[in-house]
């Protein structure tokens, strides 16, 4: 493109040029006004010449609703595989931070599992349905602490999670 542009100047700049020595060589008369105007046509049609080259037909038709169609259903793979990875990914961070919350919190170990709304379409997709503590090494005293503090943090009903002890 920039190659045609620059041919594209150089023959202005060579047009220009031979107006100029033209103009000089015409003799002054009535004749010397038909000359500049058909010299000015010459310069006009060179500046205009890269627009009348332009193409403005559309392309050839190609079959658009077979690519379409296949650049559709390949999003909408793509669209369900980012989702759900989503989804696996955002159960793991919850899991992460509750571990650390009853570490903190209780001041005691913890396994933790966390089950999601599953159906995608569904309402509340990849929200967290339930919960599943286990502690280590408490004599399960701590259940009721860290089952209303896992609820309150979620807010979640508290029979939705589950802690066991030991």
């Amino acid at each position: 493109m920039l190659g045609g542009i620059e041919a594209w100047v150089r023959t202005l700049i060579w047009i220009s040029f031979f107006i100029a020595v033209l103009e000089l060589a015409v003799p002054s008369g009535s004749l010397r006004g038909y000359v500049r105007l058909s010299l000015g046509l010459l310069l006009v049609a060179a500046v205009l010449r890269p627009l009348l080259h332009l193409n403005l037909a559309p392309p050839p038709s190609l079959p658009l609703p077979a690519i379409r169609g296949a650049a559709l259903a390949e999003g909408r793979a793509a669209y369900r595989r980012n989702e759900a990875r989503s989804v696996a990914e955002y159960r793991v961070l919850v899991q992460e931070r509750l571990v650390r919350l009853v570490r903190r919190s209780a001041g005691v170990q913890a396994r933790v599992q966390v089950s999601q709304v599953g159906e995608p379409g569904r309402a509340g997709f990849g929200s967290v349905r339930s919960v599943r503590v286990w502690l280590a090494g408490t004599g399960g005293g701590e259940a009721g602490r860290v089952r209303g503090l896992i609820a309150s943090y979620l807010d979640l009903p508290a029979d939705r999670v589950t802690v066991s002890g030991g």
